[in-house]
């Protein structure tokens, strides 16, 4: 699935520039990824969650991320194969990726061991019953359900459990790579990009088993030092995006970090990729789509939705 060096500097430069990315920012984020999992730990565990086949709206470029990010890790950044769990399509349903979170990392991972969560598929906003007026990111895992007007229950990983499981690793060098947006602009697509969010314009709620979950997990963090690094495809209130090549579709974000990482030795090349970007944003997706950064992961309150501390744009360097 990797590109050679010319097809890919040919063809990396406007994907940034589609991203909104400044040379700074995405600099900033590169570092804070190759920093976290290139030094020399005990151990490096990874799980990647890719969800294509969605029974209402699939899409096509999920189980490719998956892919990409696992052929990083082995031969870029020195992972086992046999430590990396891959969870993908009629895999990767609710329970089955919270189980291999808990098993896979949360049980495994010791103090300064590299942990890495990645999902690419939909994303969605759901309510919680004690609070229907106030919505919740969500992730949307391959059991998703078609919502009736007597049942509107979701099987959804609310992005508040996410934290709570990052949270609750003894490791405070954990990223976890999001590729998905949680606001439906009213279609499916954007030109020549499919959105990675569920095309519903209503509202579902989260079930029982979710939130028993939620609840279980995060009596675990108190003694956690909650370290996390979370790697957003896109600002809350905006939309991510995949993208067909020649041969395969990809997320941009996904396609963007993988690819950049594999040449941004020397750091040179990273002039040499960002180089091709330039004029690129009004053909692509603009600012539409614009990838942040966030540290210091805080659920301030379970009745309210999830809140970062800084962000790719305004961090430190």
């Amino acid at each position: 699935m990797g590109l050679k060096r010319r097809e890919f500097l040919q063809q990396a430069g406007w994907v940034l520039a589609a991203l909104g990315i400044s040379e700074a920012g995405w600099e900033r984020l590169g570092d804070r990824y190759q920093n976290a999992l290139a030094q020399p730990t005990a151990r490096k565990l990874a799980l990647l969650v890719g969800v294509d086949r969605y029974p209402d709206s699939p899409l096509h470029g999920c189980v490719t991320d998956v892919e990409l990010q696992r052929e990083l890790l082995i031969y870029r950044f020195g992972f086992q194969p046999s430590d990396i769990l891959t969870l993908t399509d009629a895999q990767a349903t609710r329970e089955n990726i919270e189980t291999a979170f808990v098993t896979h990392l949360t049980q495994q991972a010791k103090p300064g061991d590299a942990v890495v969560f990645h999902f690419s598929g939909c994303g969605s906003r759901v309510s919680l019953g004690d609070s229907p007026e106030v919505m919740h990111n969500s992730l949307v895992p391959a059991d998703d359900v078609l919502l009736s007007k007597a049942d509107r229950t979701v099987n959804d990983i609310l992005e508040s459990t996410l934290l709570h499981l990052l949270r609750s690793l003894a490791t405070e060098s954990a990223i976890a790579i999001l590729d998905t947006s949680y606001i439906y602009p009213g279609s499916d697509k954007k030109g020549n990009f499919r959105i990675r969010t569920r095309p519903r314009p209503f509202i579902g709620q989260s079930s029982l088993a979710e939130l028993a979950f939620r609840e279980q997990i995060q009596s675990r963090i108190n003694n956690h030092p909650g370290g996390a690094i979370v790697l957003a495809a896109a600002a809350p209130d905006q939309v991510a995006a995949e993208q067909a090549w020649s041969g395969f579709t990809a997320g941009l974000f996904t396609y963007a970090l993988t690819q950049t990482l594999w040449w941004a030795t020397p750091a040179s090349s990273w002039q040499v990729i960002l180089s091709r970007a330039a004029g690129a944003v009004e053909q692509k997706m603009g600012l539409a789509q614009q990838p942040e950064m966030h540290s210091d992961l805080k659920v301030s309150n379970d009745d309210l939705p999830v809140s970062f501390a800084g962000s790719l744009w305004n961090s430190p360097a």
